[in-house]
């Protein structure tokens, strides 16, 4: 099926135009699939015929990207509706970021014109689809000779949410549109993100560089099967999930983190730790919805204290930044200070330093 790809990162775009293809290696089946784009394109560059003839659109920009994102789709919708105006597009999004969909859809529909809104918005699907692959950057030898290798693991289904469609319900194979999908997509967040924030920040205090082997570390691994345990409690009490399912899905996301053939380096995953901090992202969200089901969360207890402490890429941490965990609860977790919550990460921070962590 025909593609387009369009980016910002101009040095990459023109790499992609010289080579005229790309590669993906499957991780753990020694296959590797050449890709070639029918059109590639900066963002700033004229896209819009490609646009037009789309049925299907994905994004991948990281969520806080998503309201720029936003309002460039708000002026390419506005052409492609002046054009076709019974033309429906589907916009998947493909954010690690809970309602992103819905983030995006409000971003770009309040950059219409009002005049052209509600026609836009009844022709434009904005659906949230979940991220469960791993995708990775090729090691240094393969990336002098093939610096557009991509590494994926061999995980190629990408469920979504079926009632959000306004064109084809499974336009392609791989597609798994599924209902009531708000729920399967809190469980991802907080099962399989909230799983590996819990690796991958008391991994970084214990010093590894790559989750696998974090995810076996005789410490870690109790503490992330304790984790999905807390967050599968309330999510069978809040959404009513099998408890042998969601033990499959923790059962899966350990096993995952675990594979060495994912050379899935601590600092990719531990990335941005002020927007994982928030209250309804992988840390907080699981740990309050465990305390509202009866289980103390005494694991995201652990990982919250410790992505408090944890620098990404040289900036100074949340806790170096704001100056006292109660800041951090307050400011970056939106913990009210005397929540049972926010003692359970002070008790939690007092004990890794007591302990020399």
């Amino acid at each position: 099926m025909p593609f387009a790809l369009i980016d910002r990162d101009r040095a990459l775009v023109a790499s992609l135009r010289h080579a005229g293809s790309f590669r993906v290696t499957v991780l753990g089946r020694n296959e590797v699939v050449r890709l070639e784009p029918a059109f590639v394109a900066h963002v700033d560059d004229d896209w819009q015929d490609a646009f037009d003839a789309a049925g299907l659109a994905f994004t991948a920009v990281f969520g806080n990207n998503l309201g720029e994102l936003g309002v460039t789709l708000a002026l390419a919708l506005a052409r492609r509706h002046a054009r076709h105006p019974e033309r429906p597009l589907d916009i998947i999004t493909l954010e690690n970021l809970a309602h992103a969909a819905a983030t995006l859809r409000a971003a770009t529909i309040g950059a219409l014109d009002p005049a052209q809104a509600d026609a836009v918005a009844a022709r434009t699907g904005f659906i949230e689809g979940i991220v469960l692959k791993t995708c990775l950057a090729p090691p240094a030898g393969l990336a002098d000779r093939d610096p557009l290798r991509v590494l994926a693991q061999d995980l190629f289904r990408i469920p979504c949410d079926a009632d959000a469609f306004v064109g084809p319900g499974r336009p392609l194979p791989d597609l798994e549109p599924l209902p009531r999908f708000g729920h399967q997509l809190v469980r991802k967040i907080y099962t399989y993100n909230g799983i590996n924030a819990v690796i991958s920040y008391v991994g970084a205090l214990r010093g590894h560089r790559e989750l696998s082997a974090a995810t076996i570390d005789p410490v870690i691994l109790p503490l992330a099967r304790r984790a999905g345990v807390e967050a599968g409690h309330g999510l069978i009490g809040a959404y009513g999930f099998s408890a042998v399912e969601q033990r499959a899905w923790t059962d899966q996301a350990i096993a995952k983190f675990a594979d060495p053939m994912i050379p899935d380096p601590i600092g990719r995953n531990a990335a941005d730790p002020e927007r994982k901090l928030q209250r309804d992202d992988r840390l907080v969200g699981p740990a309050l919805l465990a305390l509202e089901h009866g289980v103390e969360p005494t694991a995201f207890a652990r990982a919250i204290a410790a992505a408090m402490r944890y620098c990404d890429a040289g900036k100074p941490s949340p806790l170096e930044r704001l100056g006292s965990i109660d800041a951090v609860l307050t400011q970056v977790c939106g913990l009210v200070i005397d929540e049972p919550l926010a003692a359970m990460v002070r008790d939690a921070a007092r004990d890794e330093v007591a302990s020399g962590g």
